[in-house]
């Protein structure tokens, strides 16, 4: 098991089959984990550099929900109690993700795909998040 070190004290106990990692882990060529935060501190997602035809993939889990329109995602520090994630993990959320190329990003859920434009849609999903929790969006049902 692969376990980010920010997620030490959620095990029971040590464990030979464990192994530690911090912010990223190449687990095998093209294929890395990468620390998030954001839902734990440790939250992850998978790098598939060559998956989607070359063009990259992620998988999300629920670090950051694919929704159901497969073009858009939004983000949460705990799903179960509808907690908003603070900026200040989205802005380390989105730095983590730097650098790396994805065109596609598979969500926890089955059908939740973003089949292209995986990029824009991090992007374009954190600005409209960003936006309502800083108070900057304009609702066009409110003018």
């Amino acid at each position: 098991m692969w376990v980010p070190r920010r997620d030490a004290r959620w095990l029971l106990g040590p464990d030979d089959a464990v192994t530690w990692w911090d912010d990223r882990l190449e687990l095998a060529p093209g294929v890395t984990l990468v620390r998030t935060g954001g839902h734990f501190a440790g939250s992850a997602v998978l790098h598939l550099a060559d998956a989607a035809e070359g063009r990259g993939a992620l998988l999300v889990g629920d670090t950051m929900m694919v929704l159901r329109d497969g073009r858009r995602v939004s983000f949460m520090r705990s799903y179960p109690m509808f907690l908003p994630l603070p900026e200040r993990y989205l802005d380390r959320l989105l730095a983590a993700l730097d650098g790396l190329a994805y065109d596609r990003l598979y969500g926890l859920f089955t059908g939740l795909t973003v089949l292209e434009g995986a990029q824009r849609a991090v992007a374009e999903g954190a600005e409209l998040y960003r936006s309502w929790l800083t108070g900057t969006a304009t609702d066009p049902d409110q003018d």
